[in-house]
């Protein structure tokens, strides 16, 4: 049986994880979410109509499951130029991984500023950037679980891989999501 693991070394975990991305953030800006709660946190998000359908296209085997489980990020100011975004961060169930091309999570950035843009706060011209990008980063549930995780992300976009395998992040190259699904769970 696995353990649990508590709010605040998940959270931990998670702000090193995003540390090139997004400052710190705090245990009272994280948001537990399952399918009810995420379809409405994308319907009151700043996305745009477009993307809106774009994202419920892309994550539509989950969406029809009720395989949703994830934590949004609320107010979680951008490391590159300071302006709040929400994050809904989304754990994949293994079973649809082959569906979302190998995804283990699945990200998305919408607008929290208040010009309701949808792009971070930068009041560019956002229609031009992909729609979704792929990369992978290292993640440490604890010291003895880590893995090279593949993230999708939407509506931003993505940073360099930093692993291409699970030796890479200093663990056995056994396909390991390092426990960020049960990171993401312990909300």
């Amino acid at each position: 049986m696995k353990e649990k693991i508590e709010q605040k070394a998940a959270l931990a975990a998670l702000n090193h994880f995003f540390r090139n991305e997004i400052e710190p953030v705090g245990l009272d800006q994280v948001y537990s979410l399952d399918a009810n709660v995420f379809e409405r946190w994308v319907r009151q998000s700043s996305l745009k109509k477009v993307q809106k359908k774009k994202l419920a296209r892309i994550l539509k085997p989950l969406l029809d499951a009720s395989a949703i489980e994830g934590v949004v990020f609320r107010g979680a100011t951008l490391v590159e130029d300071g302006s709040r975004v929400d994050m809904a961060i989304l754990a994949i169930p293994e079973a649809f991984t082959p569906k979302l091309r190998d995804t283990d999570i699945f990200i998305i950035y919408a607008d929290s500023d208040g010009d309701g843009n949808g792009d971070g706060g930068d009041n560019g011209d956002d229609d031009n950037q992909q729609d979704t990008c792929q990369y992978h980063r290292c993640f440490c549930a604890n010291p003895s679980n880590c893995g090279c995780v593949t993230a999708t992300q939407f509506n931003k976009d993505c940073p360099d891989d930093e692993c291409s395998s699970d030796k890479d992040c200093g663990g056995s190259d056994g396909g390991s999501d390092g426990g960020i699904r049960e990171v993401l769970g312990a909300f």
